[in-house]
């Protein structure tokens, strides 16, 4: 919690959700779906903090123009996690990283020690369980932000498979899409194929699964991850603009851009 990867998501979903000027439209409420593989994996994950300077008593010179000066109050907030050694979700809830009313649903999502006769069905079970949560956790939500470690569904992995939890099925998004609320969706690049073709894939699976189009957002600090920004109807238009803005501030304009459009705009 609090590395590299962490500084441009909370990034992104800040630009999407929190008031802009001179953007004088009503504040998107977001709610955060954490798929926790285990209790434990946000807090252990992410090694990529020297973009913060965590040692020193301020960024360097490079960091600051080129990290801090993004979002200053976000960076200082994942600064004051790291120093502070409280690099777990409950910071991120407590520290004012992402805008006031924000909702999290933080239950973890594994198939250790689960009791019982029959592992498939205490596996179907726990998620089935664990989905239906998190619908009600992020009922009155207008975006959701869909966080799995991996990202979404592969051929391999189905979702009652020992490392199912590390993904989000289309299932899921369904039934958040139904409700007609905004999604943005992790998803970790792979190896198969081109960051460009795999974006591709993955923009055809939405459309056809989820009846939208969606926009997808390349990170390429640390290893690559894509963000997928699937408006409702209701929403086309605000984050339409909002996605446009962000690329043009410091997260996407100049040589040192952290995001780009994928595929480029023709």
């Amino acid at each position: 919690m609090g590395d590299l990867g962490d500084f441009g998501k909370y990034g992104l979903l800040r630009a999407l959700c929190a008031p802009t000027r001179p953007d004088d439209r009503p504040v998107l409420r977001l709610g955060v779906a954490w798929y926790l593989f285990r209790e434990e994996s946000k807090a252990a994950d992410g090694k990529h903090i020297r973009y913060l300077d965590p040692c020193l008593t301020a960024p360097s010179p490079r960091n600051e123009e080129l990290f801090r000066e993004c979002d200053p109050p976000l960076y200082d907030a994942l600064r004051k996690i790291v120093v502070d050694q409280r690099r777990c979700v409950c910071a991120v809830q407590d520290g004012g990283v992402l805008p006031a009313g924000t909702v999290f649903h933080r239950t973890p999502l594994g198939f250790d020690k689960l009791p019982g006769p029959g592992p498939q069905y205490q596996r179907m079970r726990k998620r089935r369980q664990w989905v239906d949560e998190m619908l009600k956790v992020t009922a009155g939500c207008d975006i959701v932000f869909v966080d799995p470690d991996n990202g979404l569904e592969v051929g391999s992995r189905g979702p009652f498979s020992k490392f199912g939890p590390k993904h989000v099925y289309y299932e899921d998004l369904e039934r958040l899409a139904g409700r007609d609320q905004s999604l943005v969706v992790y998803h970790h690049a792979g190896r198969s194929g081109t960051v460009e073709k795999q974006v591709e894939r993955r923009l055809k699976e939405i459309r056809e699964v989820l009846g939208r189009k969606a926009q997808a957002l390349v990170y390429r600090r640390g290893t690559v991850r894509i963000f997928f920004v699937i408006a409702a109807e209701r929403h086309q238009e605000i984050l339409n603009a909002r996605v446009g803005s962000f690329l043009k501030t410091r997260w996407g304009a100049g040589g040192s851009s952290h995001f780009e459009r994928c595929p480029k705009p023709g």
